[in-house]
């Protein structure tokens, strides 16, 4: 995953939630790097949001799907669907756990069963979540341990004082295939 600040009119990286590399306008939707023969080509869809990035670099060039916006721009709305955020619930912390609890949860893609068997780097396994939004993401090639991604959910992490936010990926069936926990 890659994220992006706005800071004055160039486009700075964040890496572990600083300012990395910044990258200059050259056009509305191309940007090249300060540092480095790089460059950004945002690719809007028919409503005009970004749906991917192109990274070039030398002759190396990559597309990356956009994900979703970052948390703090997200206006919560209500869960449209509280069942289905319990059984992610359960699938984030069984995936957190791994072993026999991961085994025996229902909800979890069979590709996302064998990356968590360990557990995962990120627990959850002792918070709730709480619904801020879905995007439909079918058709941008977005694929999670074995399993593509149709859908992407944001919940926050509630636990201790410091709101953490996690991105939950579901496959075409509604499978949790991987999750990523962030901070911002």
């Amino acid at each position: 995953m890659i994220t992006f600040m706005a800071s004055g009119d160039r486009l700075v990286t964040v890496a572990d939630g600083f300012a990395d590399e910044e990258f200059v306008p050259e056009t509305a939707t191309r940007f090249v790097s300060a540092d480095r023969d790089a460059y950004l080509t945002f690719t809007p869809n028919a409503t005009g949001e970004v749906a991917e990035l192109v990274w070039k670099e030398g002759k190396d060039e990559r597309k990356i799907p956009r994900i979703g916006p970052l948390f703090h721009a997200l206006t919560p709305v209500s869960d449209p669907d509280p069942a289905r955020t319990r059984l992610i619930e359960a699938a984030l912390k069984a995936m957190a756990e791994g072993g026999k609890s991961l085994a025996e949860t229902p909800g979890i893609s069979p590709g996302a069963k064998k990356g968590f068997a360990g557990g995962g780097a990120a627990s959850t396994a002792h918070t709730t979540i709480t619904f801020l939004r879905a995007e439909n993401v079918a058709g941008r090639g977005i694929e999670r341990h074995e399993g593509r991604v149709d859908q992407i959910l944001h919940y926050k992490l509630v636990s201790g004082k410091t709101p953490r936010y996690v991105i939950v990926h579901l496959t075409p069936d509604g499978l949790v295939t991987d999750y990523d926990v962030v901070d911002k």
